[in-house]
């Protein structure tokens, strides 16, 4: 993936310059953190510059110590996440030397989960070869979300030109590793990378997240072809957890631990033979994007629910908006487009009668007093079904949030949508207009 050619190709340089923008990066994280009051500011961190082969400049944070692990980490997002610094923090003073990437920003991409998807894994590569030079300590990849994807490829494409070399493996902390799915409802793809990778993995799985019921295929499939992969499940904590301060004991129990996991799983996964890729990478670029609103033809019949709703505590059944057009949208509080598309659904809601038309949300997996926490922060004028242990969101095969269906009065799914949009768009209330009219 060629994206900006800021070097000759082939040419790998570092710098601890602060005027290079491996430096004006973390220089624009310090003043941010003072002005925002982040205490949690990796201060140690030194910029550093590695050009990969197609030219493109990534930036690491690099925070040494004299700990035997580097951990090569790939970050998902763009905001300061003081959780996280923390995180990052606490691994550093366990003695474990962190190299922070961020190939979005490197690569100057949107943050899309189409982008995201598509990382070619170069970036990654080259980190790891520098890694390689500049050190001599066993090298462990860390990503989360949909970063190992770029994670594994990265791997892969090291493993084919350099071997494995001190490259002990990767830790994926609740992975999506799954191709884009073009509607709600449709059940994702396996992307094809898991099934040609060979590097030993762990896979840190919330038992709270949202694939807690997608990955038993994941690891079935690298079991199947021999891989060297484990899994372990994580009690009291769901996705995103290291983002966040401890909300309760398992929660801090967890983050506590992730040090000595990182070096234990380093050690074991090093002692692993690990077969040498044979074929090629497997193409990257998922040519379609998701579109905003997919009609769905023929119309879909998913099974019908009830739910307690969190604020009124009243037991609501789906079939009580039979005869109304209904938009259902599936969400989490801790889901940043998910709370980003609630004023426009708020919106939405006033634009049409109740008689005819009615938002109706279904929160995934979360307490009744976080939601009553969450509504006084945010105004929400529409039921929230609590979905407490997930299992209408699976029976939806929903998989990713938010993710919606428009019903028709007779309680037919019509249209889905697998992203957060504006729900107040022309296009939006025409469709629904059009379902209200029909006969």
């Amino acid at each position: 993936m060629r994206v900006c050619n800021r070097r000759a190709i082939n040419m790998v340089r570092l710098t601890t310059r602060l005027n290079n923008s491996g430096g004006r990066a973390l220089l624009y994280r310090f003043l941010t953190a003072l002005l925002f009051g982040s205490v949690a500011l990796p201060l140690l961190a030194t910029p550093m510059e590695v050009i990969d082969n197609e030219g493109n400049q990534i930036s690491v944070e690099r925070m040494a110590t004299e700990g035997e692990l580097l951990v090569i980490w790939l970050d998902d997002h763009q905001e300061r996440r003081e959780g996280l610094d923390r995180v990052v923090q606490q691994l550093h003073r366990a003695g474990i030397e962190l190299w922070r990437i961020d190939l979005l920003s490197d690569y100057f991409l949107a943050r899309s989960a189409e982008n995201e998807v598509n990382l070619s894994g170069e970036g990654v590569r080259a980190v790891i070869e520098q890694a390689h030079r500049q050190s001599e300590k066993r090298i462990l990849l860390v990503g989360y979300d949909r970063m190992p994807l770029a994670l594994l490829r990265g791997a892969y494409l090291w493993q084919q030109q350099q071997g494995r070399g001190r490259l002990a493996g990767a830790v994926l902390l609740y992975p999506n590793l799954y191709r884009l799915a073009e509607q709600a409802g449709e059940l994702p793809q396996i992307a094809p990378i898991v099934e040609r990778t060979t590097l030993p993995l762990v896979v840190l799985q919330p038992e709270a997240g949202t694939h807690r019921w997608l990955i038993e295929p994941v690891m079935a499939q690298l079991w199947q072809q021999r891989r060297p992969a484990f899994i372990e499940l994580l009690p009291g904590v769901r996705d995103w957890y290291i983002m966040h301060p401890p909300q309760s004991a398992a929660h801090q129990y967890q983050i506590d631990r992730l040090a000595p996991l990182l070096q234990r799983y380093a050690t074991l996964l090093l002692s692993l033979e690990a077969e040498a890729p044979q074929q090629p990478l497997p193409e990257s670029n998922q040519q379609h994007t998701v579109a905003e609103l997919v009609p769905l033809s023929p119309p879909q019949h998913y099974s019908h629910f009830e739910l307690q709703e969190a604020v009124s505590g009243e037991l609501l059944r789906l079939s009580d908006y039979r005869g109304k057009v209904v938009l259902l949208n599936f969400w989490a509080s801790w889901c940043p487009p998910c709370v980003e598309e609630i004023p426009s659904m708020n919106r939405l809601q006033r634009r049409f009668s109740d008689n005819d038309f009615k938002v109706v949300s279904v929160d995934f997996r979360e307490s009744t007093a976080t939601i009553e926490a969450f509504i006084k922060r945010v105004q929400v004028e529409f039921p929230i079904m609590m979905d407490s242990d997930g299992r209408v969101a699976h029976a939806w095969r929903v998989f990713s949030f938010p993710s919606s269906f428009i019903l028709d009065r007779s309680g037919a799914a019509r249209y889905s949508v697998n992203r957060a949009i504006a729900w107040d768009q022309a296009q939006i209330l025409q469709s629904i207009q059009g379902l209200i009219e029909e006969p």
